[in-house]
């Protein structure tokens, strides 16, 4: 018998007959215990019948007669087929009363045996049913297994990044499993806490991966979380989360500004950038709340198509997209002058227009005395190969740009500088079709696969604070403080009122310059944030 268990059968300790052990017998005890073979064996079972009465022998009886229990009891194995034939027994108050004590200790053991196999959480499911034969002074021994587990799993969940989960997206798998979710909402008082704790993680990581995931993975996630039992505070929270993914029809903004073409005859001349970009990457590259529709298959179909395999290669891309830019600062850019108009997308064959819809509308004025690029990572719009293009859209010093968008659906960010030319040697963004698999091609394959930036601005405003810090912008509140001195979230404004998704929010965003350096003031009924940095300069330097 496993030490960690306390029951153990006097009728098979004693190797008593069907007929002696029938009903219990002192005379017949008595032979039997001098049947023993050593005084060990003698002293044991001496020790077991000290309690023994006669009401508590017909449940030794009982438990003896259910082969499935006994085992259980005795070894904490689980045999659901056998255990089945004894499931009556829960309705005897009495003979539960009896071996509680004895079922926690076995039910501790065959949880953890449940919670290793890899089956689906199917033999966990069937341990509970029998969860009834453990009273609640003894529910805590007996859900030690389950408490370390959910412990473990909170701590899993709540440390998640986005990047740790597309490298292994099976770590949420347990949270789409029906067998799972039948166990969560059948375990026994002594786990809430431990419980709630789980679906608090689980409610968090759905708003870290508001801005990274697609529409169609949260609407799943969120729709397996609320078949689960949770606090009624939780239950709200996912309920307005689940509502802004409804959908509604937009009604269009009268007077939405039209944005200038772009016109070829603006090009003159040439230029030298930053060329060297190629060999640092090759060498360094190792409820009320409703989202209304966005034209069915602009943004939801859209973004579902996206796989996160190519969610990843999207920011690495992004990433090492904002290095290069950022090499710019490091040195003239020389090249025959252009023009550049607001409202038109700069780079010719890499960046694209915004596709100006979407619920929400936003200006930008630019008052400071640089030009700016603005440039916008969404979620569907993943930067895979040459043949992806990146939304963008110049604004002049002094000028105004405003366009519609959807909030969450991606990043901003912003370039400064001055003098538009048109580059005389251009240079080549390459990109990465594997993750982190630069290093492994040559140098003939990585150009065939890059972009060629033909225009850039001559001199780039070293500091480029909103090219290292995202702007963004969701009416999901993030984490402005930290004990830990990690970065946090920076809040731009503000927020006005409590306006829902299909209010239409406007947000005003003014550029500003003091000194020299770039400050941000927004306004909006949304929240605006500067994110944490995206990446260390030194790491392109």
């Amino acid at each position: 018998m496993p030490a960690q268990t306390t029951y153990s059968s006097p009728i098979n300790l004693l190797s008593l007959t069907p007929a002696e052990s029938t009903r219990f017998s002192p005379d017949t005890i008595e032979m039997a215990l001098n049947r023993l073979g050593t005084s060990a064996e003698r002293d044991e079972a001496t020790k077991l019948l000290q309690h023994t009465t006669p009401a508590t022998w017909a449940f030794h009886r009982t438990i003896y007669e259910q082969e499935g229990l006994l085992q259980f009891l005795e070894e904490g194995v689980f045999d659901a087929e056998k255990m089945s034939k004894a499931a009556f027994l829960s309705y005897n108050p009495a003979f539960v009363q009896f071996i509680s004590s004895s079922f926690a200790q076995a039910f501790r053991i065959a949880s953890k045996e449940a919670l290793q196999k890899n089956d689906d959480y199917q033999t966990l499911q069937k341990l509970l049913d029998y969860r009834s034969f453990v009273l609640p002074p003894h529910q805590a021994i007996a859900c030690e297994a389950i408490n370390d587990y959910l412990h473990h799993l909170e701590q899993t969940v709540a440390l998640l990044s986005w990047e740790q989960f597309v490298r292994n997206e099976t770590v949420l798998d347990f949270a789409f499993s029906p067998n799972w979710i039948h166990c969560i909402n059948h375990l026994p008082a002594a786990c809430d806490v431990q419980r709630t704790a789980v679906l608090t993680a689980l409610v968090q990581v759905l708003k870290r991966f508001r801005l990274d995931a697609s529409p169609a993975y949260l609407k799943a996630l969120c729709a397996s979380l609320r078949q689960l039992k949770t606090e009624p505070d939780l239950q709200v929270e996912l309920q307005q989360y689940e509502d802004g993914f409804s959908v509604q029809a937009i009604v269009p903004e009268k007077g939405r500004q039209k944005p200038a073409n772009r016109t070829w005859m603006y090009y003159a001349g040439g230029g030298l950038f930053v060329i060297v970009a190629v060999v640092f990457l090759v060498l360094q590259f190792n409820p009320g709340n409703k989202r209304p529709l966005q034209t069915e298959d602009k943004y939801m179909d859209a973004v579902e198509t996206t796989s996160a395999k190519d969610q990843l290669r999207s920011s690495v891309n992004e990433k090492n997209l904002k290095g290069f830019f950022y090499l710019a600062t490091l040195q003239e850019n020389k090249g025959k002058r252009a023009s550049l108009q607001t409202g038109v997308t700069p780079i010719p064959d890499v960046t694209k227009m915004p596709a100006n819809d979407g619920n929400s509308t936003m200006t930008i004025r630019n008052e400071t005395t640089y030009d700016v690029l603005l440039f916008y990572f969404g979620v569907d719009n993943p930067l895979i190969n040459k043949n992806s293009r990146l939304i963008a859209v110049a604004i002049k010093s002094g000028d105004v740009f405003r366009f519609r968008f959807q909030p969450d659906f991606g990043r901003f960010n912003f370039v400064f500088g001055r003098e538009w030319v048109h580059l005389d040697n251009p240079a080549f963004f390459p990109f990465t079709e594997e993750n982190n698999s630069l290093l492994q091609q040559d140098n003939k394959k990585i150009l065939a696969n890059a972009w060629v930036i033909k225009d850039f601005f001559r001199r780039v405003l070293p500091s480029q604070p909103l090219l290292r810090h995202d702007l963004t912008i969701t009416n999901i509140a993030q984490t402005t403080k930290s004990t830990s001195g990690a970065p946090v979230y920076i809040p731009l404004n503000e927020k006005e009122g409590n306006k829902r998704y299909s209010d239409a929010a406007n947000v005003e965003i003014n550029l500003q310059e003091k000194d020299g350096e770039i400050t941000v003031r927004a306004k909006s009924s949304l929240y605006v944030y500067q994110s944490p940095p995206t990446f260390d300069p030194k790491d392109f330097q």
